[in-house]
């Protein structure tokens, strides 16, 4: 039996230190732990506008460029002792060479991670999930065609607060592939495949009775309405991608 990760609700971070750098204070940075399922967004400082643009084909070689430094994932938070370990099922960037592992404590008010394969020191803000319900789900998405394949999803939701990931619909096989051509001779058909991953940042309007999108990986989508499903995630079945299509979801707080 899986052991349930520590520290489940909100976080946000206000400070990345990474030797060599200046210091990020800036970027939106925000995490959300359930008992199991956990979901990352890091939208960096310095976004060009994207006025005009409804889809990665519509935009510019500097968009698409600019959308590339965009961070976040999706998956398990795993403990073992004082070390913690991110399992990444859905990942926006490159798999990294090293595990995604850090050593955290809190001081003062806040809790400190340092980096285990890599050298660095974030300072992350956490609300407790005593504060605020919770609910995440797995998701299986359909392909367009019967014989396509299915991607994978995840939805996580703190409270007010939840981040819906959607992952890429190419076969994981082929990823390694189609990051190596994003990032090397930088092929505009391979780099809008690879930025085809999005996680939106969504908070519950209680007025308007639904949940709406204030920061995604995809800037379009900022201002989607989805319908309120149970109370504690949004109607998916409304959202553009996935409408229209088959989704299974398996529970998983």
């Amino acid at each position: 039996m899986r052991a349930q990760a520590p520290w489940p609700g909100r976080w946000q971070r206000r400070l990345l230190a990474v030797p060599g750098q200046p210091d990020d204070t800036g970027s939106l940075v925000i995490w959300l732990q359930t008992a199991h399922l956990c979901a990352d967004l890091r939208v960096p400082t310095g976004r060009p506008s994207f006025a005009g643009a409804s889809a990665l084909t519509e935009c510019t070689d500097d968009q698409l460029a600019w959308l590339a430094t965009q961070q976040g994932f999706a998956g398990t938070l795993e403990v073992y002792g004082d070390l913690y370990a991110w399992r990444r099922d859905i990942d926006f960037q490159a798999p990294g060479a090293v595990p995604d592992v850090g050593r955290m404590r809190p001081a003062g008010d806040c809790v400190i991670e340092t980096g285990v394969h890599a050298e660095y020191l974030e300072e992350w803000l956490h609300t407790p999930a005593e504060e605020h319900e919770l609910a995440a789900t797995r998701l299986m998405v359909a392909g367009a065609a019967r014989e396509a394949a299915w991607w994978p999803g995840v939805a996580v939701a703190v409270g007010d607060e939840c981040l819906l990931v959607l992952g890429r619909r190419t076969p994981p096989a082929h990823l390694p592939g189609l990051f190596a051509a994003a990032s090397g001779a930088r092929e505009r058909d391979a780099l809008a495949q690879v930025l085809d991953c999005e996680i939106s940042y969504l908070r519950r309007d209680w007025n308007a009775e639904c949940w709406r999108v204030v920061a995604s990986t995809l800037p379009w989508r900022e201002g989607l309405e989805l319908a309120v499903e149970d109370g504690r995630l949004p109607t998916l079945h409304a959202h553009p991608t996935l409408a229209g299509r088959e989704i299974r979801g398996l529970d998983e707080y």
